[in-house]
């Protein structure tokens, strides 16, 4: 019947040429006469809601749920309009009321404008005048604000290690709690580290702020970090005016990379305060976008390995993305300094600086920083050199008043694009024996320990990158840093890594070599990768060599499904054999790992657990991942267990219907996207993508409309006993077609509701009614329910 039916061409809004049927070769075959009428025209959507995949210009725009009449035309309803980016009614064409009409004239006001439907592929495709497409703001930012909200975030991790004679246990917890009102945002961060049960707990700061879209600034109260593009200025008691990076092209954060031996514990300390501690396997590692408390200081990194051998290396401050050019705008902070000084004083600061632009590919940067023991004059020029070239110059002169000394220092860098496959960077960074930063010039120094301090302050640092890639020879990236200090020590770090992907498997290898600048001694490690993957397992072998010592690992690991995952490994070196496994879980609402292993020098094992908590107005929900400055809750009703993908990864509605949105991109587009897999088979909805833009500091709350539908598939038979013949019509109270009896009186409705009347009609003119009862529950884990039905002659 389809076929007969629905071979003649979908026209869209072009008049269709009405077909004509023989209503007598259609009741000889069994059908329904009343059928020719319905399709008499063309191929239609059935009268009501129908989610179709809407296109426009040729772009696809999603799925969407849109509205046919009883003619099967589309409805081009304001949800419709707001979906599609088009041009609604004024309101004085709004018949003379601020309300819009349930289905406006589009193609009356846009003649221009085509519509094809085809309901055989649930697509519609629209071409409408460039005219009528709405404009994407360019200029002004159309933001959602404001909103209500708690937060708290955690990471906590513990491991230990017992070898012969010796052990280590150690302990962190990361923690993060605030709220968020009305665009402000209020945080407070801690940190708390042991090690053998010696305990550091970090107050890494408590702050509120609120960014002014307006002067395109934020605004900063409490203990703050000083954000300045030339001074490192430390943490301070106080307020910051600083521009808005939001709202600008900002860089990337600090990256620190390296090799561990074994399983490791890395640490990472700038200005002797541990800002990010991870455990890590065997072989290279990498953090990125690490949260600085100043990017002009050197980061140590400290590698402590699983059999207690312990490794330290710099990250020099020139290498932490001096390249990235200062938001344009001016910066203002002012406070009492934390933890530097001597005597328990804490000498009050005063700082600001200005960038503007010079021209199309320039900017200038001035400032000055200023305490009753310290003052410094700074200027900065970021170039664009050419479209794939760009040169960043930093200079700094200070006045330490205690010591009595002037000094500058001076930092470069210059990254370059040379082709598609090649790119490289430069940097350097010089300073005179008289210059000292804020912190060198109020630290506690004793009598005794000046001098030394004194000798062993950097001179210069280099570092410098090389990466190029091929199709066939794959991709290479060699790194180099150095750091000289007054008294000649030298520390250096070469780290060099291969990576090609053939057809079944990768190869990767890395390679570090330096010398340690904490004690001079020279370190190497070659790393090789073998990877092959086989469907959801992936098979590992490496080969590793370090200190004189070569081992052989193979791994297996696996992801079993999107809730967890591990991985087994072995080792073999001439030291002894190892053996260790890692699991990792996210059971919806917060993230789990564990790690045990054994091998020649003793056994190891960690764990960690993070995640976060929102505090909104329906209760408290947990979220799998951290959540940030702005964030969101989003809710499906009472459906629990459905995925949704937000911009800060994937997460799940709990038992009330909803979901925290861990992280919204401010100034910026958040899509957000059901996954309809994972809704049980009775629930549809209504539009299963939004797309968000919202200002720093707001918090969202997002409604998903869902419904409940009930499939259902009747074994229909007449009064006499037996299965209705097919080809009958099946229609609404209101005379609209449903469906059609099929072969053993079988009649599938899509949603069925309690008490709804249906009629069939059959080929010789004769009505009965369809007479059936709903269950009272549904059952969610099937996709159509089976009932049995009689049609009852109509009297």
């Amino acid at each position: 019947m389809l076929l007969a039916l629905g071979a003649m061409p979908s026209l869209g809004a072009e008049a269709a040429v009405d077909a004509v049927f023989d209503t007598e070769i259609l009741r000889a075959r069994g059908l329904d006469p009343a059928l020719a009428e319905y399709f008499r025209g063309k191929p239609r959507f059935a009268e009501g809601r129908q989610q179709v995949t809407l296109l426009r210009n040729g772009e696809v725009l999603g799925e969407v749920e849109a509205e046919f009449d009883a003619q099967g035309q589309l409805c081009f309803s304001p949800a419709l309009l707001e979906w599609a980016s088009l041009q609604g009614p004024p309101p004085d064409e709004a018949e003379g009321v601020s309300v819009a009409p349930a289905c406006y004239d589009f193609v009356g006001a846009w003649p221009q404008t085509q519509v094809q439907l085809n309901p055989n592929l649930n697509r519609v495709a629209l071409l409408v005048p460039t005219a009528a497409i709405l404009p994407q703001p360019q200029e002004e930012i159309q933001l959602e604000s404001g909103g209500v909200g708690g937060m708290l975030n955690y990471d906590l991790s513990a491991s230990s290690y017992q070898g012969l004679g010796s052990g280590s246990r150690s302990l962190s917890l990361d923690t993060e709690a605030g709220v968020n009102v009305g665009d402000w945002i209020v945080r407070s961060r801690q940190f708390y580290y042991s090690n053998n049960g010696q305990g550091q707990f970090s107050d890494l700061g408590a702050y509120a702020q609120r960014s002014f879209v307006s002067q395109r600034a934020r605004l900063q109260l409490g203990v703050i970090n000083v954000d300045s593009p030339l001074f490192a200025a430390g943490q301070l008691l106080g307020a910051q005016w600083t521009p808005e990076s939001g709202l600008e092209q900002g860089g990337p954060g600090a990256r620190v990379e390296g090799i561990a031996n074994s399983v490791a514990r890395v640490e990472v300390r700038q200005a002797g305060v541990l800002i990010h501690v991870a455990q890590v396997p065997a072989g290279p590692f990498s953090f990125d976008n690490l949260r600085l408390n100043n990017r002009y200081v050197d980061l140590e990194v400290t590698v402590a390995e699983s059999d207690g051998g312990e490794r330290r290396f710099t990250v020099p401050a020139a290498s932490l993305g001096l390249d990235a050019a200062a938001p344009l705008g001016y910066s203002l902070a002012m406070g009492r300094l934390r933890d530097y000084a001597d005597d328990g004083e804490e000498p009050l600061l005063l700082t600001g600086s200005g960038s503007w632009a010079l021209g199309a590919r320039a900017q200038g940067t001035l400032g000055a920083l200023s305490t009753s023991q310290y003052q410094a004059l700074g200027l900065g020029a970021d170039i664009g050199l050419s479209a794939d070239t760009s040169l960043s110059v930093r200079g700094v002169s200070s006045h330490a008043r205690e010591e009595g000394v002037f000094g500058h220092q001076s930092n470069w860098a210059m990254s370059t694009r040379m082709s598609e496959a090649m790119s490289a960077s430069l940097s350097a960074s010089f300073q005179s024996e008289g210059y000292r930063d804020l912190g060198e010039a109020t630290a506690v120094y004793g009598r005794g320990q000046l001098s030394e301090a004194r000798k062993r302050r950097t001179r210069a640092q280099y570092s410098a990158s090389l990466g190029w890639s091929h199709q066939r020879a794959g991709s290479f990236r060699l790194s180099y840093s150095s750091s000289r200090s007054f008294d000649g020590h030298v520390s250096s770090r070469w780290l060099g890594s291969w990576g090609r992907s053939f057809k079944w498997m990768s190869l990767n290898l890395n390679v570090e070599n330096g010398r340690n600048s904490f004690d001079g001694r020279r370190y190497q490690a070659w790393y090789l990768n073998f990877s092959l993957p086989l469907e959801k397992r992936r098979i590992n072998s490496t080969v590793r060599s370090s200190g004189g010592d070569t081992s052989l690992n193979t791994s297996v690991s696996e992801t079993v499904n999107e809730y967890w995952g591990y991985q087994l490994s072995a080792e073999q070196s001439r030291r002894g054999t190892g053996v260790s496994a890692n699991v990792n879980v996210q059971p919806r609402y917060a993230s789990a790992r564990l790690g045990m292993g054994q091998n020649y020098a003793g056994r190891h094992f960690s764990a960690g657990l993070s995640g976060g908590l929102a505090f909104h107005r329906d209760g408290v929900t947990a979220s799998p991942a951290q959540i940030q400055g702005s964030f969101g809750v989003l809710s499906t009703g009472k459906v629990s267990g459905v995925r949704v993908n937000t911009p800060g990864g994937a997460v799940w509605t709990d038992a009330g219907g909803r979901a925290v949105i861990p992280s919204l991109t401010a100034y910026d587009v958040s899509r957000l996207e059901v996954d309809v897999k994972s809704l049980p088979r009775t629930v549809e909805l209504k539009n299963g993508y939004k797309e968000l833009k919202v200002s720093r500091g707001a918090v969202r709350h997002v409604e998903f409309d869902v419904f409940q539908t009930r499939r259902v598939l009747l074994e229909v038979k007449d009064g006499m006993g037996q299965p209705l013949s097919a080809g009958g019509s099946v229609l609404t109270a209101e005379n609209r077609f449903v469906t059609t009896v099929v072969e053993g009186g079988k009649v599938f409705l899509d949603n069925a509701e309690p008490g709804q009347t249906l009629t069939v009609t059959t080929a010789n003119g004769n009505r009965c009614q369809l007479d059936f009862a709903l269950p009272e529950t549904v059952d969610e884990q099937v996709f159509y329910e089976q009932l049995d039905a009689v049609c009852r002659a109509e009297a």
